[in-house]
């Protein structure tokens, strides 16, 4: 990526499963095409729309159950899952008490499952599965 460049996230790419979004983003951030100048007004508002989205997605994980937490943290710390690819293939699963958002590889989605897996999982897992998640 060119110095003059900045791409911000707290999610560590290296080593992950890749959902073609991922991809995509990277793609996008190393070229500089489809890069967009941000002030502050506008940087703020992304922040405020993505909180009130994530706050949305949590309403929608608190539904999660045991087992599907036990999938969760198998789909992030066993296979190494970005949290677009972990939101996929948890929106693949069809399950009927998880469902609605998107795109399916929804990021903040991807986070909120993890936050609500590492609630319902013991501390070791929960640890992992809070790694680079935004602070409550």
């Amino acid at each position: 990526m060119p110095e003059d460049r900045l791409f911000l996230t707290n999610e560590t790419y290296e080593g992950r499963v890749l959902d073609p979004a991922d991809v995509g983003v990277l793609r996008s951030a190393s070229s500089g095409s489809g890069v967009t100048a941000l002030n502050e007004q506008a940087l703020m508002q992304l922040a405020r729309d993505a909180w009130e989205t994530l706050t949305e997605f949590r309403g929608m994980a608190a539904s999660m159950t045991p087992g599907q937490a036990s999938y969760v943290a198998d789909l992030r710390l066993v296979r190494g899952y970005s949290w677009r690819a972990l939101a996929r293939a948890c929106h693949d699963e069809g399950w009927p008490n998880l469902r609605g958002w998107s795109p399916p590889s929804n990021q903040i989605m991807g986070m909120a499952l993890c936050e609500r897996a590492a609630e319902l999982l013991p501390p070791a897992l929960a640890m992992g599965l809070r790694q680079g998640l935004p602070a409550l």
